[in-house]
């Protein structure tokens, strides 16, 4: 039963589970890493982006049907 149903349905819910909880906090972190970067001038960024706005980039090149912000 190993390589069964049961077998597929893990590696899906870690699929899962990693886009819903680890990809945020991926990007929360780089987000602060960023901020603290341009703070300290060691960084430039074209304009001002925030945590919220990172996550909203990646999540839109991922989705974009549910980002398109000509609507």
């Amino acid at each position: 039963i190993e390589y069964g149903f049961f077998f597929w349905w893990e590696y899906v819910m870690f699929a899962g589970i990693t886009v819903v909880f680890v990809i945020p906090v991926i990007c929360i972190i780089i987000g602060v890493s960023i901020k603290i970067l341009s703070k300290l001038n060691f960084v430039k960024t074209d304009g001002n982006w925030g945590i919220l706005d990172l996550i909203k980039s990646f999540y839109s090149e991922l989705y974009p049907e549910y980002f398109d912000d000509e609507k």
